[in-house]
């Protein structure tokens, strides 16, 4: 198997490298203190950055590439690739989710169902009349992604050939080896349920 897939978009970002300079000049940079920062300045900057005649050049060169870009994606298999299909897609699977798991900025909604009863949303302190108003979420959210996370990766680590072994050193451990499987398949139907969730 070999695989290229491209990046989304192209690099050449001229529109926003110039918000950002101007930006970082005016004091919102990164690691901008939270307590300090004014929103309506930022808002106010950003606006008469995006009217000004420089940023909007820069977005119609921008615009002018998009409309020719095509994001590059070449996928060649071979016969053996699919001889066990489930150990070579476990193969890239495995660090991609482990990467995501790293790199996440945010979280899809989690049916309580799928997470142990102390992540559930019936177990996050109440929210008010004006927080369900506004669709806020409840303080197990992140919690409860970050299990479900978890259990997958766990799961696609228990595909290496040796990682049930242990249940066979001096006897059958039959109720121990049931449990493992259980709670790899649940990995596996998670990862299947999420499987359109598993974006950064």
């Amino acid at each position: 198997m070999k695989v290229y897939i491209g990046p989304y978009e192209h690099w050449f970002r001229p529109a926003r490298w110039y918000k950002n300079f101007i930006l970082w000049q005016r004091g919102f940079g990164r690691g901008v203190d939270a307590d300090t920062f004014n929103v309506d300045a930022y808002d106010a900057l950003t606006e008469k950055i995006h009217d000004s005649r420089i940023y909007n050049a820069f977005m119609t060169v921008e615009r002018w590439i998009n409309d020719r870009y095509e994001r590059r994606i070449d996928v060649k298999l071979r016969d053996y690739d699919i001889w066990s299909m489930d150990d070579t897609l476990g193969h890239i699977i495995l660090p991609m989710l482990k990467l995501l798991r790293e790199k996440k900025h945010g979280y899809p909604h989690v049916d309580d169902a799928d997470v142990p009863e102390h992540l559930r949303s019936t177990s996050a302190p109440a929210l008010t009349k004006e927080q369900i108003n506004i669709a806020c979420p409840d303080d197990n959210g992140a919690p409860r992604w970050e299990w479900v996370l978890n259990e997958m990766v766990w799961a696609f680590e228990q595909m290496d050939p040796d990682a049930d072994d242990g249940f066979f050193a001096g006897g059958y451990d039959h109720a121990g080896h049931m449990s493992w499987q259980e709670r790899k398949t649940r990995g596996f139907v998670l990862f299947g349920k999420y499987f359109q969730a598993l974006w950064d």
